[in-house]
């Protein structure tokens, strides 16, 4: 089995690369859909969310309070290291059930934080999605319904175009051009023939 990593910065067209390499037989693990089932009602990782934040990030119904969360953790820099090394922990004990189930030889991690989160290491070869930074401010605000400034802020707290292109076996340029299939069909043939 063939494990590509698929990343980039927020803006670039993940999910839409994802959904080409989708196309063609690969089985694509969405990381954003693994984040928000490990923290379900009566998850082990809500149980030690809520050991580590306090209950005050629990709703009366036993579901997660994401706002009183991301203030907690995203406001100190310690408190970040703590969710994410529990989340991450969880996440990829997901994705490792899910490649021992899967029937496909060729499995796609679909993620933003592959590298911050370990799992680039689970990868055979990281495909990163890039676009020009003024396409992907214009993606993010149409996307998300915030300003050019909130994008611009997105932006800046993410790894650079430059980090991308140095630690990727492969990158896919998606500025809006009419070869996004012909990129990915071509990835596909060269890690196939590997």
């Amino acid at each position: 089995m063939t494990i590509l990593g698929i990343t980039g910065p927020t803006g670039a067209g993940k999910s839409t690369v994802s959904k080409i390499f989708k196309k063609y037989g690969v089985e694509i693990i969405d990381t954003d859909i693994l984040a928000r089932k490990i923290v379900e009602p009566k998850k082990p990782a809500l149980k030690e969310l809520a050991e580590a934040f306090g209950k005050n990030i629990l709703n009366d119904d036993g579901t997660l309070k994401r706002s009183e969360l991301a203030r907690l953790a995203f406001s100190d820099p310690a408190r970040l290291k703590i969710l994410n090394s529990i989340t991450h922990r969880y996440i990829k004990e997901e994705i490792n059930i899910i490649i021992g189930k899967s029937k496909s030889d060729t499995v796609g991690i679909d993620g933003a934080v592959l590298f911050e989160s370990g799992v680039s290491d689970m990868c055979d070869y990281i495909i990163s999605v890039t676009a020009d930074e003024d396409i992907r401010i214009k993606r993010i605000m149409a996307r998300d319904s915030i300003s050019e400034h909130a994008a611009r802020t997105r932006i800046g707290a993410q790894k650079n175009n430059a980090f991308y292109l140095e630690n990727s076996d492969y990158i896919v340029y998606n500025n809006g051009r009419e070869d996004l299939e012909e990129q990915v069909k071509n990835i596909l043939n060269n890690v196939k023939g590997a």
